[in-house]
């Protein structure tokens, strides 16, 4: 079978040299688009590396900035706790310690408290007429449920440092997201 095909080329020099070259010009083209695919794949390959790292990156800087913003936030938390403590103390010393607000005042403001922060709750709205009336009459003395004007202004000034807290991490959160008003 090898002879009969060798005898079809060997008279045809120019059948030789068609099927040489279209077998170069198959080889070429297939040699050729094997590159191309393999350079796109190369290049997809570095594209999504580069990728890959500049998020790495991106997610490093964030992790920082977050861990900078965090720090500081202790820190003017902590320089917040220690003004308390001495506005605590100038505040004692400054009140007198006489009684601000009964004992009625009192429970009915602890009833607001209870009430889940909807304001008075309804059986302390509907009794604080007469429950203040009864309070204020009763010759009970105003120790013990009783609130001084100490209580009372260390009581506002807890509440102050309470909202400069949370509105320090709000902005540590605006600076954080790059939030500004």
């Amino acid at each position: 079978m090898l002879e009969k095909i060798l005898a079809l080329f060997t008279g045809n020099t120019l059948w030789v040299a068609a099927f040489l070259a279209v077998l170069a010009w198959f080889y070429a083209g297939w040699s050729i688009n094997g590159w191309r695919l393999e350079s796109r794949y190369e290049r997809a390959l570095t594209d999504a590396s580069n990728a890959v790292i500049d998020a790495l990156k991106k997610a490093r800087e964030t992790e920082a900035k977050g861990e900078t913003l965090a720090r500081r936030q202790l820190t003017l938390e902590a320089e917040n706790l220690k003004l308390e403590k001495e506005r605590d103390d100038a505040l004692r010393k400054t009140t007198s310690g006489r009684a601000c607000f009964n004992g009625a005042t009192v429970r009915l403001l602890n009833a607001a408290r209870a009430s889940g922060g909807s304001g008075v709750s309804a059986p302390a709205r509907l009794a604080a007429g007469p429950f203040a009336a009864a309070a204020a009459d009763s010759d009970e003395p105003e120790t013990g449920d009783a609130a001084s004007d100490t209580d009372v202004a260390l009581w506002a000034n807890y509440a102050i440092n309470r909202y400069d807290a949370c509105r320090g991490r709000i902005d540590a959160l605006r600076n954080f997201y790059g939030i500004t008003e």
